[in-house]
């Protein structure tokens, strides 16, 4: 492993860059969508408070997190991050979460591509998953056409945070290997 924290990721549209205070608005104008995730924040203070803590995670080489910045407007839109970490097998976990209004514009699907080869090729992790509760297939879209392979269905898995009951979750999953034969 080469864990080397998060640095920026440019792309076409987006700028994958670190947290800053003044993100605050806009973090909590996405989180306040309760249909997207739990509000975890009530007002913009609380939003802000939570960001320092992010910011103090930078100063750890393994931390893997992302406001997603929508370059044409220069306003995050959504945020993507390492959940779980295993070093001794390589493998981490991907989550993201995007602002419903930019929804279906192929914007988590960019920065989800780059964030997967950055994983694998920059930090030296073997394989990266990622998963999605089965009544959100959007989310299994985004995997796909970022190169991730469907791998199977864990059974009433996890509580499903938006009906409070066990659901079951789709897993996609990608390796190094994975990126050597799509170059050909």
């Amino acid at each position: 492993m080469n864990h080397i924290g998060t640095k920026i990721i440019e792309t076409e549209r987006l700028l994958l860059r670190k947290w800053r205070i003044d993100d605050a608005e806009d973090v909590f104008s996405y989180c306040g969508d309760e249909t997207i995730v739990p509000a975890p924040h009530k007002n913009v203070d609380q939003t802000k408070n939570e960001l320092e803590k992010w910011i103090k995670d930078y100063e750890k080489m393994d931390t893997y997190e992302w406001g997603i910045e929508l370059k044409s407007i220069k306003k995050i839109i959504g945020v993507i991050f390492v959940v779980n970490k295993d070093d001794k097998n390589e493998v981490c976990r991907i989550a993201y979460t995007l602002s419903k209004k930019y929804w279906n514009n192929g914007y988590a699907t960019e920065a989800l591509y780059h964030v997967l080869r950055y994983l694998l090729n920059d930090v030296g992790y073997n394989r990266v998953e990622g998963g999605y509760f089965v009544d959100n297939p959007a989310s299994g879209r985004v995997q796909e056409k970022a190169g991730m392979k469907y791998e199977g269905t864990k059974r009433q898995n996890s509580i499903n945070w938006k009906t409070g009951k066990l659901t079951d979750s789709k897993i996609y999953g990608i390796i190094r290997d994975d990126l050597l034969t799509e170059n050909k």
